[in-house]
């Protein structure tokens, strides 16, 4: 994220209006996100979500259609299956959400390269990290939902 909101709005005019003919039919796929970080505190939730939403209102404001998708929705427009995270809630000893924690913590770092062996695949003229991965495939899902 750059580190204003002047800009984060230049590098948004900067993307939408680089081709003024196409500006009027972007669309932007933004993904819809949970407010709780894992382990994160509050300071870094609240400043999250002041990024999500400050680039929601940007895109909006600049007279782009906004659609909002969950990761569900976008990994399974891609068929990429399920990251095979448990429960914490469920456990009902310290020992079993100790268990849960540290399998999750596993299955989101599989996960997490699995998105990005699939982004890189996707994509192989790309530097793909795990920072840009998810991005690149949410592009993906939406060049498909449009039928470009």
């Amino acid at each position: 994220m750059p580190g204003t909101r002047r800009d984060t709005i230049d590098a948004f005019k900067d993307i939408v209006f680089r081709d003024a003919d196409a500006a009027s039919d972007c669309i932007c796929y933004h993904e819809k996100v949970g407010s709780y970080i894992p382990g994160g505190g509050a300071s870094n939730m609240f400043e999250f979500g002041r990024n999500v939403e400050r680039c929601g209102c940007i895109v909006e404001t600049l007279g782009i259609r906004l659609i909002e998708i969950a990761p569900k929705a976008w990994q399974k427009e891609l068929g990429l299956g399920s990251s095979g995270r448990v429960s914490e809630a469920k456990a009902t000893t310290p020992e079993g959400k100790k268990a849960a924690r540290a399998h999750n913590t596993a299955a989101k770092r599989d996960w997490k390269n699995k998105l990005k062996g699939e982004a890189q695949r996707r994509h192989p003229g790309a530097k793909v990290t795990l920072l840009n991965a998810d991005a690149l495939l949410i592009l993906d899902a939406a060049i498909k939902l449009e039928n470009v």
